[in-house]
């Protein structure tokens, strides 16, 4: 059951002004709505400079397990997905950040609090894929390797430029 879709068909709202936060700069990038005749309205993101936007979601969602992704293959912004985690003999941890790649390629650590995951892309239309993310698989191939397991979903992360759809909250 889908539980939430995070789209972006508020534009011409820029995405702060419909629950995205803005990190590391205090000047958003350009958020412009594009008509794919494909998959509909889509995001375009552009920025020169370094910037996030971070959607948190609500407490009724953290429940969710799954999380689909409709990208441009050809131009995919970087997102992750933060999560909450539980260990055993620490209990829940801080966020956590699962950095999405498209790919087939195994995780790769880059610190204590981030991997980058790769997903094989399911294709759509032209250069259109949903990305199908298993949440406690993708925790257990990664963090899981120190003991850590999925307490909760907890928001997305928006980085660089690219074309993205939209994030499917999943029951």
């Amino acid at each position: 059951t889908v539980r939430r879709i995070v789209d972006f068909s508020d534009l011409p709202l820029h995405p702060m002004k419909v629950g995205w936060s803005l990190g590391e700069t205090t000047e958003p990038p350009e958020c412009t709505l594009i008509d794919d005749p494909h998959v509909g309205v889509a995001l375009s993101i552009f920025r020169k400079q370094s910037y996030h936007l971070d959607f948190d979601l609500h407490v009724h969602e953290y429940s969710c397990r799954t999380v689909e992704v409709v990208v441009d293959s050809q131009q995919a912004p970087t997102f992750y997905i933060r999560t909450r985690l539980q260990h055993p003999d620490m209990g829940v941890d801080e966020p956590r950040w699962l950095n999405v790649k498209i790919g087939r390629q195994l995780p790769e650590r880059l610190n204590e609090s981030e991997w980058t995951v790769h997903v094989p892309p399911i294709a759509m239309t032209d250069s259109w894929v949903t990305l199908h993310l298993s949440l406690p698989d993708l925790v257990k191939s990664t963090f899981g390797t120190d003991g850590w397991t999925l307490d909760r979903l907890a928001g997305f992360r928006l980085r660089d430029n690219g074309r993205i759809r939209e994030f499917r909250v999943i029951e």
